[in-house]
């Protein structure tokens, strides 16, 4: 590093030209006036960056990416932003120690300081009796990744820019600093307006003797000058009086700058230019939840991102104003994520599981305690499982219960005739207790199993014989026995083949009804791991038909496939690790339809706790539910549940009015399909409260507590569907936005085409790009014009922009 010139200073009395600016690290420099510092902050371009930073270090943090590529990312990211350079300026136009001309200012960077809130409340602040003005600071910002602070100072009279570092280190009480910034081409990068403490106007950063100049060459700052404790002019809304303010507010013993903090990295980063009036509208509604919305409380801490006094009034009135609602889903994740995080920095003893926030024993009884009185059979079944267990037995049964009601239909509030299909899946850690579907489904599925029995000896014979007139020139004819029990581990030419086997036929003698497969799987890696590749791509693809019993197939050139379209009627019970869950519904595929269709079960993690000794089911009750269970075998028809259909159609309604209320986009995709999941339940709970009159009658008798079990179910599926999918789905939608706006067609040097005006010349672009020789200025006029960027105009000599 070149330090020659470190203790240059401009002679007493002289005035400087201020420091420099470049549109990049490497662009050209030249002078900052304050309406080019002013342009850079609220540029959207160094808004979209740093918002992509901070998704980059949520996404580091979140154990998504190595440090080491993070830190390459980082790196690229931060070169697309301008800088400045406060050390010195440079007329020349060249960044180099030997051409600079100290401006009086230093540069401060403390880094990896944890909160930089906390560290300018509880250091810069305390260091300067809250008036930065006594320690000579002019400008104070978070730096662009977010992890650091930087303050630039005037330097006292006397000293180097290192000197003057050591200074300010000794008065915040830092051990350690970056001293590296002592050089005087050392840049910093150009931060949005949000990320500033202290910005308080041109005359503290020009001078007070700048006030009525014109910002240029002349505005330039005084040099080694005492500093009088003076009072600090007035700062916006953006700066340190509401960051000291808003960091002393908390919520149930968690800063409101936290929870805000977390809030931005659940919702797409601190918004840029022209969304910031809606974002904080957005951030409003929230917040006055945990504000009691009190109008003056939630201005107090609601970040100001720009916007004026009376704008932020007219935001928080707006919010406060709304119709009341219970907590939204996303700012419960955003508090329990806040408090977390509080607690880590805090050295706060934090019992960190990894578990999912709303995954508690005592979660689990509120929402149990919500179900109505369970019918016969399903009550016996459930009350064998362990307490915390107990929801999740209940969507694991809904499941095994629509298998035996495969001939049920019924017509859903859009009019489409539907049936009971699902799918669910409980996850939980290894040696858990998962595996209590097992024993559920062999009480619920014994008939169907005992029907399979028949098809698989069918099965067995024809092999036997096959084996046996091998060398026959006439071979036998393969039978199709119904076979609806299978095994997750199944290729996708079988489950075609299944699916074709599995019908019967109608009682009116001209029409078949396809019968729904069933698999139950108590390690969800075995399904993982018997796919690979194209198969599991259209095995993901089968089990989002199944949902709504979907056509689906394949037409290949190849004898080893089945070709033609089936009736996807398949619905599955599995259990397996959050490890296993997460790549079997990897980010790339959460956007794909399949997290809306699934009951998701997370099970709390108890570590060092023994699991309860269980009795054994007595037989009398064993036998009520394999009795229920061959009753449901043998029922189906068409049933009108238009009471229950109307009931979740008000109750899809209210979710989709509190989506918009929230502008909560991921409720709003989870909202529509869970409807249907509580429909299901609500049909199946209808058809076994009242089993004798169904048997006798075949009409539907929909009560309140059926109406009651389909909301729960819906509730509680909605819930976990939300904790588990949201984050992820929204970072997907920011992602695969990301990547459609970088594969768009972009303009080599484009920063030199952006400033050239409709029609040009070359003399044009050699204006704008000096350093380079006027052959190279025509080579890249003629790629642009190779490339449909530029095309010549009617005159010679001129160019006109095409895009």
């Amino acid at each position: 590093m070149n330090t020659s010139n470190e203790n240059l200073n401009t002679p007493q009395g002289a005035r400087p030209l201020g420091f420099g600016y470049a549109d990049s690290v490497s662009g050209r420099v030249e002078m900052c006036t304050w309406d080019r510092l002013n342009s850079a902050v609220d540029s959207p371009r160094v808004a979209a960056v740093c918002a992509d930073l901070r998704q980059l270090k949520a996404t580091r943090d979140s154990g998504g990416m190595t440090h080491a590529d993070y830190e390459v990312r980082k790196s690229r990211l931060k070169k697309q932003l301008p800088v400045i350079m406060p050390h010195a300026a440079f007329p020349s136009g060249h960044r180099k120690n030997s051409e600079a001309v100290p401006s009086g200012l230093a540069m401060y960077d403390a880094d990896h300081i944890g909160s930089p809130h906390d560290y300018w409340q509880h250091k810069v602040l305390a260091a300067c009796d809250g008036q930065p003005a006594r320690l000579g600071i002019v400008l104070a910002h978070i730096t662009p990744s977010y992890e650091g602070l930087r303050l630039i100072f005037r330097i006292p009279h006397g000293m180097t820019p290192a000197a003057a570092q050591q200074w300010m280190a000794t008065r915040l009480g830092d051990d350690t600093y970056d001293a590296s910034v002592k050089d005087y081409a050392r840049c910093s990068f150009v931060v949005p307006r949000g990320y500033f403490f202290f910005f308080p106007g041109e005359e503290t950063v020009w001078g007070p003797d700048a006030a009525g100049h014109d910002a240029g060459a002349e505005d330039a700052l005084k040099v080694n000058e005492p500093l009088p404790p003076v009072e600090p002019p007035p700062l916006p809304a953006a700066g340190a009086e509401w960051a000291a303010e808003a960091a002393a507010l908390s919520f149930s013993g968690i800063p409101y700058s936290q929870i805000i903090d977390v809030w931005w990295k659940y919702n797409g980063g601190v918004p840029i230019e022209g969304e910031r009036n809606t974002k904080l509208y957005q951030l409003a509604m929230h917040l006055r939840h945990i504000c009691d919305n009190r109008e003056q409380l939630l201005l107090s801490v609601l970040p100001r991102l720009g916007l004026s006094e009376s704008e932020l009034k007219a935001v928080v009135r707006s919010a406060c104003s709304a119709p009341p609602c219970s907590m939204p889903r996303r700012l419960k994740r955003v508090v329990a994520e806040a408090k977390r995080e509080y607690a880590a920095t805090t050295c706060a003893a934090a019992d960190d599981q990894r578990a999912p926030a709303a995954c508690s024993r005592r979660s689990w009884a509120r929402w149990w305690r919500r179900l109505p009185t369970l019918p016969p059979g399903l009550k016996e079944a459930t009350e064998t499982v362990e307490p915390r267990l107990r929801m999740g037995a209940v969507l694991a049964q809904l499941v095994m219960i629509y298998t035996l009601l495969t001939r049920i239909r019924f017509d859903h509030f859009d009019g489409s005739e539907t049936r009971l299909s699902g799918l669910v899946f409980i996850i939980g850690p290894a040696a858990s207790g998962k595996a209590f579907i097992r024993e559920l489904d062999a009480m619920w599925m014994e008939p169907v199993r005992a029907a399979d029995a028949k098809g698989r000896h069918m099965e067995a014979e024809y092999r036997r014989e096959k084996e046996l007139r091998k060398n026959e020139r006439k071979q036998m004819e393969r039978p199709h026995p119904v076979i609806r029990v299978v095994p997750i581990q199944i290729s996708n030419a079988m489950l075609i083949t299944r699916l074709m086997d599995a019908v019967e036929e109608n009682a009116d003698g001209m029409s078949r009804t396809g019968l729904h497969l069933y698999s139950c799987e108590t390690e969800l890696a075995t399904a993982i791991r018997s796919q690979r590749g194209g198969t599991w791509i259209e095995k993901n693809d089968i089990y989002c038909k199944a949902f709504h019993n979907e056509p689906w197939g394949v037409d290949y050139a190849s004898d080893q496939v089945i070709n033609g379209e089936v009736e996807v009627n398949y619905n599955l019970v599995i259990s397996g690790t959050e490890d296993a869950f997460n790549t079997f519904v990897p980010q790339g595929t959460v956007l794909s339809g399949l997290p809306t269709r699934l009951m998701y079960f997370p099970m709390v993690a108890e570590p060092f706790r023994m699991m309860e000794c269980r009795k054994e089911m007595n037989e009398e009750k064993r036998g009520l539910v394999r009795s229920v269970a061959w009753r449901l075998d043998r029922l189906g028809g068409h049933v009108d549940a238009t009471t229950l259909t109307k009931s979740m159609y008000k109750w899809c309604e209210a979710q989709a009015d509190r989506a918009k209320n929230e502008l909560d986009y991921e409720l709003d995709d989870l909202r529509k399909r869970t409807a249907l999941i509580g429909t299901r339940a609500g049909v199946a709970y209808a058809i076994m409260e009242h089993l004798d009159d169904f048997e006798r009658t075949g009409v539907l008798t929909v009560s309140s507590s059926a109406i009651k079990f389909a909301r729960v179910v819906a509730d509680f599926c909605l819930d976990m569907q939300y904790m588990k999918f949201s984050v992820m789905m929204r970072e997907r939608k920011e992602a695969v936005g990301e990547k459609w706006r970088t594969a768009e067609r972009k303009v080599y040097t484009a920063d030199v085409y952006d400033k050239l005006p409709e029609s040009f010349t070359r003399d044009d672009v050699q204006r704008l790009r000096p350093d380079k020789t006027v052959d190279a200025n025509r080579k890249l006029v003629a790629y642009w014009m190779e490339r449909g960027y530029v095309k010549k105009g009617r005159k010679k000599g001129v160019y006109v922009k095409m895009m």
